[in-house]
């Protein structure tokens, strides 16, 4: 088993799931892609002198067919090697061709073979020595350009070589088995040769990808370092305050450009090394120091207890700019520290406290106004609701909740007049909803949904309001409740005072004169059915004037009789057209032979 795998290994194509074996393969077909030109040629110019040492009597099949067919292969695999060299290939791609190289190297190996032998088997015993010499030389040249690849090397040695040495030790003379002797011998030491030379391409190839490997961390870590200074001077110099490290001199180590710009200072100035005296110059030379002397400034900032402790201090500059300075001692006598430019935030913070003040003053107003606007609300004898404009609840006074009693628990700020409704439905608190629930409610949101709407609503104990509803300009709603009980009460009388009054009436509209509304009297009185009353008009009735009195007119039945009438007008305000009309005294009109005061005949 051991021999086996080292058989195996010796005749392997490289590994690709390695990063050495990867540019180990990579690296072998390079070499192999510069060699093919060679090998080829070594093949043609070998297979030529073997064709021109043999005999004439050599069949031609031997001498010139079966080399001709190999050679033929060889051109054709030139061709393809050709195509790949300028081609940049993957280690997946370089291992496909190198384990063709190694079926193509075992098949024009083999074909070498059986050729060589077929014409050892035909020529004299005087010519197989030097035909021994030239094919083993090809074999010694085609090894050696596939030294870069063992694999296919050591078959060519073990397929072309091994056979031909073999023949030569059996074939019973002395010079020849001397010959396949020292012919073995040597592809024994050629084989140690390319197995060295291999394993110090291997290292050689190790060595590179190791250098390559390291140069690449050296330029990793190379841009690493200048990723993480252009960060640290992208931080730096994008920090939203100004900051500065001094050492123990009160030597300037480095700043920043919000730094600079805080105090207004020239960049091409300020630099690092540069003592705190001069800086605090510069400051004041700028109008950026403290409202204090540069003396006194600096024995502030020189005594211990600054330097040495932690402190927030928030300084007010003579250009009317407030800092905010947040120090921190270092080891030593050194410091660094932040300054913040403040004065916008100051300003918004004194702007904010304002408005915090004036908003707390408008909401205690609109807390009172509120308060205010629900009592308003409740001195109102009707009933009022406010929705907004997703029909939400907002405001509503005790006399809309008296209204509509039970569906009370519903009215809640935010309710849904939809869910108000369907309360009222659950409840039975609308009588000419029960039994048609769902259409009723379709019916009412549509009502409520137009931009102004009035109608009468009917209540349980028989109570009724009329219903007044305007959309606001943002979409909302008010709703007002009216109490009509007492008003429908009073029309239902008077209806029935209309309808059952013994003299003919009716209602009649004064601008077109047609009839509106007749009682029963008027019905018998002139022989109409009150269907057809309604569709005539006054005009209708009346046949001239009489030319007796004034006050009378004279009016035509059904049976086409005439008659006199005193009619009385009275303007109606209500639910009624505007003006009820109706026969205070009738005389009939003398038929021909009657008398015209009594009516008799």
């Amino acid at each position: 088993m051991d021999l086996f795998a080292r058989l195996r290994a010796a005749f392997a194509v490289g590994d690709t799931t390695d990063p050495l074996g990867r540019s180990l393969v990579v690296e072998q077909f390079r070499i192999l892609r510069k060699q093919v030109p060679v090998l080829y040629a070594v093949l043609l110019v070998d297979s030529i002198s073997v064709g021109l040492v043999l005999p004439l009597t050599v069949s031609a099949w031997l001498r010139f067919g079966l080399p001709t067919a190999l050679l033929a292969l060889c051109l054709l695999r030139l061709v393809q090697w050709l195509r790949l060299k300028t081609v940049d290939v993957t280690p997946e791609q370089a291992h496909r061709e190198l384990r063709r190289t190694r079926v193509v190297a075992v098949l024009l190996n083999a074909g070498f073979v059986v050729w060589i032998l077929a014409l050892f088997a035909t020529v004299d015993p005087g010519l197989r020595a030097p035909i021994a010499l030239l094919v083993f030389m090809g074999c010694i040249g085609t090894a050696y350009c596939l030294g870069s690849f063992p694999a296919a090397s050591l078959l060519t040695m073990l397929i072309a070589g091994t056979p031909i040495a073999t023949v030569l030790l059996v074939s019973g003379d002395g010079i020849m088995i001397s010959l396949g002797i020292n012919l073995l011998l040597l592809l024994v030491l050629l084989g140690r040769m390319i197995n060295t030379n291999f394993r110090s391409f291997v290292q050689l190839i190790q060595a590179h990808s190791s250098l390559i490997q390291e140069g690449e961390r050296a330029r990793a870590a190379e841009q690493t370092a200048t990723a993480l200074a252009e960060r640290f001077d992208r931080a730096l110099n994008n920090m939203s305050q100004g900051l500065c490290f001094f050492d123990d001199d009160q030597r300037l180590i480095v700043c920043n450009r919000r730094y600079l710009k805080t105090y207004d200072l020239d960049p091409e100035v300020v630099r690092p090394g540069m003592k705190l005296n001069d800086i605090v110059d510069l400051r004041y030379s700028a109008g950026s120091a403290p409202k204090i002397s540069k003396e006194e400034y600096l024995v502030w900032r020189n005594s211990d207890p600054v330097i040495a402790q932690d402190s927030d201090t928030t300084v007010e500059l003579t250009n009317g700019r407030i800092v905010r300075i947040r120090h921190r001692p270092m080891e030593g006598r050194g410091w660094v520290a932040t300054h913040e430019d403040i004065t916008e935030r100051h300003r918004t913070e004194m702007a904010l406290a304002q408005a915090s003040a004036a908003a707390e003053q408008a909401e205690a107003a609109a807390r009172a106004a509120h308060t205010h606007l629900t009592e308003a609300l409740e001195v109102v004898p009707e009933g009022l609701a406010v929705f907004d404009k997703d029909d939400r609840l907002v405001l509503w006074n005790s006399q809309y909740a008296e209204f509509y009693a039970a569906s009370h628990e519903a009215l809640a700020a935010g309710a849904p007049f939809e869910s108000i409704l369907r309360a009222g439905l659950a409840r039975q608190q609308y009588p000419e909803a029960i039994g048609r629930e769902d259409e009723w409610l379709t019916e009412r949101l549509a009502r409520h949904a137009l931009p102004r709407y009035s109608h009468e609503q009917h209540l349980p104990g028989d109570r009724w309001i009329r219903v007044e509803e305007r959309r606001t300009a943002d979409g909302g709603s008010i709703g007002v409740r009216i109490d009509i009980t007492d008003l429908k009460r009073r029309e239902a009388s008077f209806r029935l005072l209309f309808e059952e009054n013994p003299l003919p009436m009716w209602v009649v509209d004064t601008a077109t004169r047609q009839l509106l509304a007749v009682n029963a009297a008027m019905c018998r009185h002139y022989g109409y059915r009150r269907e057809d009353l309604l569709l005539m008009s006054e005009q209708q009735l009346e046949c001239g004037a009489s030319d007796e009195l004034v006050d009378f007119e004279l009016h035509r039945t059904a049976g086409s009789h005439t008659g006199r009438h005193r009619v009385s007008s009275a303007p109606v305000r209500g639910t009624f057209s505007p003006c009820l009309r109706g026969v205070r005294h009738y005389r009939a009109q003398p038929r021909p032979g009657e008398d015209q005061l009594s009516g008799l005949p």
